[in-house]
Order: structure tokens, then sequence, then C-alpha cells
């Protein structure tokens, strides 16, 4: 008799257990689903404005000008030429070759024009431009750029690229090696009273050397980002609405069906988010790893 009554008493705990367990899914929505109650997910948030850490502008060397103390003009500076004795210079210590480009020579035939025209003769004008300044006036975007200066009345292109060669700091900046482009300027005209010659070079290595971080991937993350924080603002209304509602409401049970239903819309949204993060990370460590190793730091 007493094992029938022990027996009825566990069979009735047991389906208290149940009914209790029933009853808390029922009232407890955020515990209807596994993972509704996680409504964000952490996510790695890049700082958007910024993609390389790299500083932009490095000047190189810029060495002093370069005077030549021959008085009488002769001979023609060209710009081709100075570009392929420059280049035999490089040959020759087994450097690349430096490629022309048409802004790095409009920069460098600014700055003789503004030599001539203010008589100065240094790196920087008397109103601060450098080749740093004219450089980018033309919208070319570079991680390093150097400057050569020469006044003087030199034989031909081989006499400046040879007096160049001859100064230290000159010399640098033709053998040196992270450069990959080159603009030549040059102009006779009246300086502190004499006819000579001026010649500019101006080294760059553009930015296009390294390749930036997608602006596509970067335009999706922002694009998620605000789908996800306007979906999430939905989900905190929902859930407000749920809680104030009676748990034996006839539409109760839809309610929260549709709130679960909404955050694994989110959850997948998050992991999308997750996956062009990676993606852009990889990008932005790649073109940082590329600048780096230009910049030699």
């Amino acid at each position: 008799m007493h094992s029938i009554w022990k027996r009825f008493i566990i069979g009735s705990l047991v389906l208290a257990s149940l009914f209790a367990i029933a009853g808390y899914f029922y009232t407890h929505p955020d515990a209807l689903r596994a993972g509704s109650q996680v409504l964000r997910t952490p996510l790695a948030r890049l700082d958007l404005t910024d993609v390389g850490v790299v500083p932009i502008e490095q000047p190189a060397v810029l060495p002093p000008p370069l005077r030549s103390e021959k008085v009488a003009v002769s001979g023609a500076l060209t710009r081709d030429g100075i570009i392929a004795e420059t280049n035999a210079r490089r040959v020759e210590n087994g450097f690349t070759l430096l490629t022309g480009d048409a802004r790095l020579d409009a920069a460098a035939q600014a700055k003789v024009d503004d030599m001539f025209k203010r008589q100065f003769f240094e790196h920087v004008s008397p109103t601060g431009e450098s080749a740093s300044t004219l450089v980018a006036q033309t919208g070319y975007t570079f991680f390093l750029v150097g400057e050569n200066l020469a006044l003087g009345n030199y034989k031909d292109d081989q006499d400046v690229v040879t007096a160049w060669m001859n100064s230290e700091g000159h010399r640098e900046n033709i053998l040196r090696p992270e450069f990959s482009q080159i603009g030549i300027g040059i102009g006779v005209g009246e300086f502190e009273g004499e006819k000579t010659w001026l010649a500019v070079q101006i080294f760059a290595t553009p930015q296009s050397e390294c390749t930036r971080p997608s602006t596509t991937t970067r335009a999706r993350i922002t694009d998620l980002q605000v789908t996800i924080d306007a979906k999430q603002k939905e989900l905190d209304q929902r859930k407000a609405e749920i809680e104030a509602m009676d748990h034996k409401d006839s539409q109760y049970n839809q309610k929260v069906s549709e709130y679960n239903a909404l955050v694994e819309e989110i959850n997948i949204l998050i992991d999308e988010l997750k996956q062009f993060v990676s993606q852009y990370n990889v990008q932005v460590e790649s073109f940082n790893a590329c600048a780096n190793r230009i910049l030699g730091t």
C-alpha cells in the first residue's frame, strides 16, 4: 500500500515538474526559442575614416640646393635627357628605373617658374610651399616625395646629373630604392641679375603602388551597420510591447514568434557584417604592410 502511494506521489511530482516547465516557456517569451535573448552580437568596429595608419606625407632627403660655378650659358637641358641620365645612374647601382609622370613634371615646372618669378632658390618658397605641396596640388597621392634643385650653366643633361651625383644628399635621392616615379622641371632665365638655368627633379612613390582597401566592402559594412541599428530599434519596440501584454492574450504567442524571427534576421545580418569586417581588416593589414615596406618603418 505504501509503495502505491509512494509511486503516486513521485508521479505527481514528475507531472507537476512538467507543468511547471511548460508554464515557464509559456510565460517567458525570451525562453521560447534558443538564442532569442541575444539581441546583438559584439562586433569588431573599424574606424572607417582612416584606413591607412601610415603617414601620408614623409618627404625624402631635401639636400641644400646645388649651385654651379659656371657663369656662361651654354648647351641645353631637357626633360627626357635628365630622366635618361638619372636612370642610367640607378641601373649602374642596381636599382630599378624611374618612370616619368606628367603630374610630377607639372609640380617640378611650377617650382622652376616660381623660383624665377620670386627670385628664391630653396626647397620651401617664401610663402611656405614645398615639393609636397606642389605635388599634392596636382592630385597625385604619395607615400614619399623628394626634390633635387640645381642652378647654374650646365653643359648638358649628363653634366647636371653628374653634379647631383657628386653631392651626397642629391645622390641619395637619385638612388633611393623606394622611389618609383620622377618629374622634371627646367628653364632658363634671369636669376639675381644673370642668365642661368634652373633644374628641378621631383621623386615620388605613389600610393597606388599599394592596393587600398575596397571602397565597395567599406560601403557594405556601413550599410549593414545602419540596417542592423534600425532593426535593433524595431526589436526593442517589439520587446516592450510583448512585456506589456497579458500572457493569456490570444496575440501573445504570435508576437513572441515575430520577435524571435526578427532576432534571427538580425543575427544573420550580424554574421554577414562580421564576414565583411574580417575581409576589410585583411585588406587594411595588407595595405599597411605594403606602405610600411615603402616607408621603411
